[in-house]
Protein backbone atom coordinates (compact mmCIF):
# COMPACT_ATOMS: atom_id res chain seq x y z
CA UNK A 1 0.00 0.00 0.00
CA UNK A 2 1.37 3.45 -0.93
CA UNK A 3 2.16 5.82 1.91
CA UNK A 4 -0.44 8.38 0.75
CA UNK A 5 -3.26 5.82 0.81
CA UNK A 6 -2.12 4.51 4.21
CA UNK A 7 -2.19 8.01 5.66
CA UNK A 8 -5.75 8.53 4.33
CA UNK A 9 -6.91 5.27 5.94
CA UNK A 10 -5.46 6.29 9.32
CA UNK A 11 -6.97 9.78 9.37
CA UNK A 12 -9.68 8.53 11.68
CA UNK A 13 -7.06 7.19 14.10
CA UNK A 14 -5.25 10.55 14.19
CA UNK A 15 -8.55 12.35 14.87
CA UNK A 16 -9.17 10.01 17.80
CA UNK A 17 -5.68 10.69 19.16
CA UNK A 18 -6.11 14.45 18.96
CA UNK A 19 -9.49 14.20 20.70
CA UNK A 20 -7.76 12.36 23.54
CA UNK A 21 -5.26 15.21 23.88
CA UNK A 22 -8.16 17.68 23.94
CA UNK A 23 -9.82 15.81 26.83
CA UNK A 24 -6.67 16.07 28.96
CA UNK A 25 -5.80 19.71 28.20
CA UNK A 26 -7.68 22.77 26.94
CA UNK A 27 -10.94 22.43 25.00
CA UNK A 28 -10.59 25.45 22.64
CA UNK A 29 -14.19 25.29 21.36
CA UNK A 30 -15.51 26.16 24.80
CA UNK A 31 -12.39 28.06 25.93
CA UNK A 32 -12.24 26.25 29.26
CA UNK A 33 -9.70 24.30 31.26
CA UNK A 34 -11.03 21.25 33.07
CA UNK A 35 -10.08 18.01 34.72
CA UNK A 36 -12.47 15.13 34.27
CA UNK A 37 -12.51 11.58 35.57
CA UNK A 38 -13.46 9.23 32.75
CA UNK A 39 -14.00 5.47 32.52
CA UNK A 40 -12.17 3.75 29.66
CA UNK A 41 -12.00 0.15 28.54
CA UNK A 42 -8.71 -1.67 27.93
CA UNK A 43 -9.06 -4.74 25.76
CA UNK A 44 -5.46 -5.63 24.81
CA UNK A 45 -5.78 -3.47 21.68
CA UNK A 46 -2.88 -3.66 19.23
CA UNK A 47 -1.96 -1.41 16.31
CA UNK A 48 -0.87 -3.04 13.02
CA UNK A 49 0.43 -1.26 9.91
CA UNK A 50 0.37 -3.36 6.75
CA UNK A 51 -0.19 -6.41 8.95
CA UNK A 52 2.85 -5.69 11.16
CA UNK A 53 2.19 -4.95 14.83
CA UNK A 54 3.96 -1.85 16.15
CA UNK A 55 4.99 -1.40 19.81
CA UNK A 56 3.38 1.43 21.80
CA UNK A 57 4.47 3.22 24.94
CA UNK A 58 0.90 3.39 26.24
CA UNK A 59 -1.89 0.88 25.59
CA UNK A 60 -4.77 2.06 23.35
CA UNK A 61 -8.19 2.19 24.98
CA UNK A 62 -11.90 2.64 24.18
CA UNK A 63 -13.90 5.61 25.45
CA UNK A 64 -17.57 6.18 24.55
CA UNK A 65 -17.36 3.72 21.66
CA UNK A 66 -14.21 5.22 20.12
CA UNK A 67 -10.69 3.79 20.11
CA UNK A 68 -7.90 6.19 21.17
CA UNK A 69 -4.27 5.64 20.13
CA UNK A 70 -0.99 7.17 21.45
CA UNK A 71 -0.19 9.97 19.02
CA UNK A 72 3.64 9.80 19.19
CA UNK A 73 3.83 6.05 18.44
CA UNK A 74 1.42 6.24 15.51
CA UNK A 75 2.96 9.42 14.10
CA UNK A 76 6.51 7.99 14.18
CA UNK A 77 5.41 4.96 12.14
CA UNK A 78 3.57 7.18 9.66
CA UNK A 79 6.64 9.38 9.12
CA UNK A 80 5.55 12.42 11.11
CA UNK A 81 7.53 14.48 13.63
CA UNK A 82 5.63 15.23 16.85
CA UNK A 83 6.16 18.50 18.70
CA UNK A 84 4.36 19.80 21.81
CA UNK A 85 3.90 23.58 21.99
CA UNK A 86 3.45 24.75 25.60
CA UNK A 87 2.32 28.26 24.70
CA UNK A 88 -0.86 27.06 22.96
CA UNK A 89 -1.22 23.48 24.31
CA UNK A 90 -0.96 22.19 20.75
CA UNK A 91 0.32 18.88 19.37
CA UNK A 92 1.99 19.57 15.98
CA UNK A 93 2.32 16.74 13.43
CA UNK A 94 4.78 17.53 10.63
CA UNK A 95 5.50 15.14 7.78
CA UNK A 96 9.20 14.36 7.48
CA UNK A 97 11.45 14.95 4.44
CA UNK A 98 9.75 18.23 3.55
CA UNK A 99 11.79 21.22 2.38
CA UNK A 100 9.58 23.63 4.33
CA UNK A 101 9.93 24.05 8.10
CA UNK A 102 6.62 24.84 9.92
CA UNK A 103 6.27 28.45 11.03
CA UNK A 104 5.04 27.93 14.57
CA UNK A 105 6.99 28.85 17.75
CA UNK A 106 8.18 25.34 18.61
CA UNK A 107 10.07 25.22 15.28
CA UNK A 108 11.37 28.79 15.07
CA UNK A 109 15.19 28.75 15.35
CA UNK A 110 17.16 31.46 17.11
CA UNK A 111 19.22 32.02 13.98
CA UNK A 112 18.41 31.57 10.33
CA UNK A 113 21.91 30.53 9.17
CA UNK A 114 24.99 29.32 10.99
CA UNK A 115 28.08 29.37 8.78
CA UNK A 116 31.73 28.68 9.47
CA UNK A 117 33.85 31.50 8.04
CA UNK A 118 37.24 30.23 6.78
CA UNK A 119 40.33 32.01 8.12
CA UNK A 120 43.05 33.27 5.79
CA UNK A 121 46.29 31.35 6.39
CA UNK A 122 49.62 32.99 5.37
CA UNK A 123 51.53 31.15 2.67
CA UNK A 124 54.52 30.75 4.99
CA UNK A 125 52.44 29.12 7.73
CA UNK A 126 52.75 25.33 8.14
CA UNK A 127 49.89 23.14 6.96
CA UNK A 128 47.50 22.68 9.91
CA UNK A 129 46.94 19.16 11.22
CA UNK A 130 43.45 17.91 10.26
CA UNK A 131 41.09 17.79 13.23
CA UNK A 132 39.23 14.53 13.94
CA UNK A 133 36.13 16.58 14.77
CA UNK A 134 33.97 17.20 11.68
CA UNK A 135 33.78 20.79 10.48
CA UNK A 136 30.18 22.06 10.79
CA UNK A 137 28.44 22.48 7.45
CA UNK A 138 26.14 25.36 6.61
CA UNK A 139 22.82 24.79 8.43
CA UNK A 140 20.00 26.46 6.54
CA UNK A 141 16.41 26.48 7.70
CA UNK A 142 14.28 24.54 5.23
CA UNK A 143 17.17 22.56 3.66
CA UNK A 144 17.45 19.19 5.42
CA UNK A 145 21.00 17.69 5.28
CA UNK A 146 21.04 14.63 3.02
CA UNK A 147 24.31 13.21 4.39
CA UNK A 148 24.81 14.41 8.01
CA UNK A 149 28.24 14.06 9.61
CA UNK A 150 26.65 12.52 12.73
CA UNK A 151 24.48 9.49 11.99
CA UNK A 152 21.37 8.64 14.01
CA UNK A 153 23.18 5.66 15.56
CA UNK A 154 26.10 7.88 16.66
CA UNK A 155 23.68 10.46 18.07
CA UNK A 156 22.08 7.75 20.25
CA UNK A 157 25.56 6.75 21.52
CA UNK A 158 26.34 10.40 22.36
CA UNK A 159 23.06 10.67 24.29
CA UNK A 160 23.90 7.55 26.32
CA UNK A 161 27.37 8.98 27.10
CA UNK A 162 25.78 12.23 28.29
CA UNK A 163 23.29 10.34 30.48
CA UNK A 164 26.14 8.39 32.07
CA UNK A 165 27.98 11.64 32.92
CA UNK A 166 24.79 12.98 34.51
CA UNK A 167 24.25 9.76 36.46
CA UNK A 168 20.82 9.14 34.89
CA UNK A 169 19.54 5.65 34.07
CA UNK A 170 17.38 5.88 30.94
CA UNK A 171 16.53 3.79 27.88
CA UNK A 172 16.25 4.97 24.27
CA UNK A 173 12.63 4.79 23.08
CA UNK A 174 12.26 6.56 19.72
CA UNK A 175 13.30 9.49 17.54
CA UNK A 176 11.46 12.20 15.64
CA UNK A 177 14.05 12.45 12.89
CA UNK A 178 15.81 15.72 12.12
CA UNK A 179 14.59 19.06 13.43
CA UNK A 180 15.85 22.65 13.16
CA UNK A 181 16.77 23.89 16.65
CA UNK A 182 18.78 26.96 17.70
CA UNK A 183 20.02 27.68 14.20
CA UNK A 184 21.13 24.17 13.25
CA UNK A 185 19.82 20.76 12.29
CA UNK A 186 19.64 18.24 15.12
CA UNK A 187 18.57 14.68 15.83
CA UNK A 188 15.57 14.68 18.22
CA UNK A 189 15.72 11.63 20.52
CA UNK A 190 13.37 10.40 23.25
CA UNK A 191 14.56 8.42 26.31
CA UNK A 192 12.50 6.92 29.15
CA UNK A 193 13.73 6.93 32.75
CA UNK A 194 12.77 4.79 35.74
CA UNK A 195 11.39 6.20 39.00
CA UNK A 196 11.62 9.87 37.98
CA UNK A 197 8.88 12.45 38.52
CA UNK A 198 9.10 13.35 34.82
CA UNK A 199 9.81 10.02 33.10
CA UNK A 200 10.91 11.22 29.65
CA UNK A 201 14.06 13.00 28.45
CA UNK A 202 14.45 14.66 25.05
CA UNK A 203 17.85 15.16 23.43
CA UNK A 204 18.62 17.51 20.55
CA UNK A 205 22.02 16.52 19.11
CA UNK A 206 23.71 18.45 16.28
CA UNK A 207 23.94 16.47 13.04
CA UNK A 208 27.15 18.36 12.19
CA UNK A 209 29.20 18.26 15.41
CA UNK A 210 27.49 15.80 17.77
CA UNK A 211 27.08 18.51 20.43
CA UNK A 212 24.10 18.26 22.79
CA UNK A 213 22.23 21.37 21.67
CA UNK A 214 19.34 20.87 24.08
CA UNK A 215 18.48 18.53 26.97
CA UNK A 216 15.07 18.67 28.64
CA UNK A 217 12.75 16.63 30.85
CA UNK A 218 9.25 15.86 29.61
CA UNK A 219 6.27 14.20 31.28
Amino acid sequence: MQKGKLIERLKGAFIGVLLTVALMTVLPVYARVAQETIIVNFNNIRIAVNGQTIPTEFEPFIFQGRTYLPVRDVANVMGFDVTWEDATNTVHLTERNLNVVPNYPAHQPQQEVTQTVPQTVPQTAPTPTPSPRPTPSVSVRGIRPSNPAISLERAIEIAYEDLERRGINATYRSNSGMDFERGQWVWELLFRTQGERMPFIEFYISVDTGDVVKFEWDD
